[in-house]
């Protein structure tokens, strides 16, 4: 698209545009008509699936296909959060702020960021208060693309504004920027690096471990609030408390990593996660042996908290120390390893994740049913993830010394 859209603008506005305008079809007419029973996939298609009994692990396949509108929409929404901040946000970022205001102002987006979740999480438990899901999802489409408008407006204000000049000689010659390597490029060049490969793994392994705990617990509150518009509220309290909790932990973060190290502030994360993921999975256990309802509320309690401070812990620790990471590496590795670990970490974490959960769901008929398989799955991501800090860590302290880097370890 960049080569199309050449204006930093236009390129924004012809990639985030198409998703407002999908969000709104979505909202006045593919659900209501889904909701009506008018998307039904054809007979031609479903009889595929004639053979397929309620205890089948295929079908959970069957009603994805049944309730393709609702598949569809999640794809989109997965998309737009990529999008969204991966491109769109740094792209402008970069657009408007030097290198000297960089230093100052990216760590403070980070924390305002996570104000977010917290302003989302209450404006959906009120609106689904007192409305219908259909009715609850029509304002808050009404308020998501409200929202977009005014980024679209904020975004064109800042540019003519506050743009900054073209810079480097690939400005000045029109040099058209390298294209990110494909899947067997990012997997070659990292091939050739065990530093770039620990770093990977690491990005992988979060992507894997917070899969595995979230379908677990996420099952649980499906089963224990069956109502939608119950689910509806009950994660948007969730994601008001992964706001807050990162809007508090971030200033942990940033402190552990200055005083004990950079090593102490990588294991933090699995450290977290693997602590925690314990009483989860134990909770889930016992409610799917006794089957009692006090069981399951207890699963979506424990599975909330964990939920929680692992992402807490993400980002606030997470994120800056496998940046830290790419510091004392040579401009080429920098560049080249940032953009491979960017494909693979990204697509292998979660359809990684996504693929092993539905081969479980295929093998054991259910996710709940499959909690014993996730559990040493995890548990086997954790100590992959910790061995390889405990690598990487060596070689960050070495390669900070040889580029004469002070950076605590």
């Amino acid at each position: 698209m960049s080569d199309i859209f050449t204006s930093p603008r236009a390129l924004f506005l012809a990639t985030c545009l198409p998703f407002f305008g999908f969000f709104t079809l979505f909202a006045e007419a593919i659900l209501p008509a889904f909701l009506a029973g008018s998307l039904t996939p054809p007979r031609a298609i479903m009889r595929f699936f004639d053979g397929v009994g309620e205890e089948s692990g295929l079908r959970f396949i069957k009603a994805l296909v049944e309730k393709w509108p609702l598949a569809l929409y999640y794809i989109v929404s997965e998309l737009y959060s990529s999008v969204s901040i991966g491109i769109l946000f740094w792209q402008f970022a970069n657009h408007v702020t030097d290198v000297a205001q960089a230093k100052r102002f990216y760590p403070l987006f980070g924390q305002v960021s996570s104000l977010a979740p917290i302003v989302a999480g209450h404006l959906v438990f009120a609106v689904t208060k007192d409305r219908s899901f259909a009715e609850s999802f029509r304002v808050l489409t009404v308020s998501l693309v409200a929202a977009g408008f005014l980024i679209c407006a904020l975004h064109g204000y800042a540019i003519s504004k506050y743009s900054l000049p073209p810079q480097g000689d690939g400005a000045a010659s029109g040099k058209k920027k390298k294209a990110k390597p494909g899947l067997v490029q990012s997997y070659k060049f990292l091939a050739q690096s065990r530093y770039l490969r620990n770093l990977a793994t690491c990005v992988v392994s979060y992507g894997l471990a917070i899969n595995f705990t979230e379908i677990i617990w996420k099952s649980m509150v499906r089963k224990g609030l069956p109502d939608a518009r119950d689910y509806q509220r009950f994660m948007a309290r969730v994601s008001s408390l992964v706001g807050a909790s990162t809007f508090f932990v971030i200033f942990l973060g940033s402190n552990l990593v200055k005083h004990l190290g950079w090593k102490v502030g990588a294991l933090a994360t699995p450290t977290t996660m693997g602590i925690l993921a314990l009483p989860l999975y134990l909770a889930v256990f016992a409610a799917h042996l006794k089957g009692t309802q006090s069981g399951v509320r207890t699963a979506m309690i424990v599975g909330a908290v964990q939920s929680v401070l692992s992402k807490a812990t993400k980002y606030a620790v997470f994120d800056p120390t496998t940046q830290m990471a790419y510091i004392p590496l040579d401009e080429d590795s920098k560049v080249k390893g940032k953009a491979a670990i960017d494909v693979l970490g990204s697509r292998l974490g979660k359809s990684g994740g996504s693929l092993l959960q539905q081969l479980c769901i295929v093998l054991f008929g259910s996710i709940n049913d499959s909690a014993p398989a996730l559990f040493g799955m995890f548990y086997g991501v954790i100590v992959m993830w910790v061995t390889a800090v405990q690598s990487l860590s060596g070689q960050f302290t070495k390669l900070s010394r040889e580029a004469g880097l002070d950076m605590k370890n």
